[in-house]
């Protein structure tokens, strides 16, 4: 079992998407979310796709666009910290028949604080 450890969280959204995602997966991220996760996602050698902010119907689309990729991972911050939205996880979190293979990854970067 192997194991990081990252000495921030802008340091662990930043580096997860390079050592967890390869050239035969694809990211979904929101078009707001922070920098770190962007920052990441370049870093990466994964298909990158970025859907409207907050809104679902987009990443739907998105899904089907990159269903010949081995693993399609859903990003969003869980508060965004330019407004304090919410990012509606309970349809992040979509159904296995709608996406096989689709991860969601929710960063509590600034939730912690805003959501005590």
């Amino acid at each position: 079992l192997d194991t990081i450890v990252y000495p921030s969280c802008f340091d662990a959204n930043a580096g997860l998407f390079e050592v967890a995602l390869s050239k035969d997966d694809a990211t979904l991220t929101d078009e707001l979310n922070h920098a770190s996760i962007i920052d990441g996602i370049r870093l990466c050698k994964a298909e990158r796709h970025r859907f409207k902010h907050m809104n679902m119907t987009d990443p739907v689309q998105k899904l089907k666009d990159t269903q010949h990729c081995r693993t399609r991972l859903i990003a969003t911050d869980g508060v965004f910290t330019m407004d304090g939205d919410l990012a509606p996880l309970q349809e992040i979190v979509t159904p296995q028949s709608v996406a096989p293979l689709a991860a969601p990854f929710v960063s509590r970067m600034a939730a912690s604080s805003t959501m005590t």
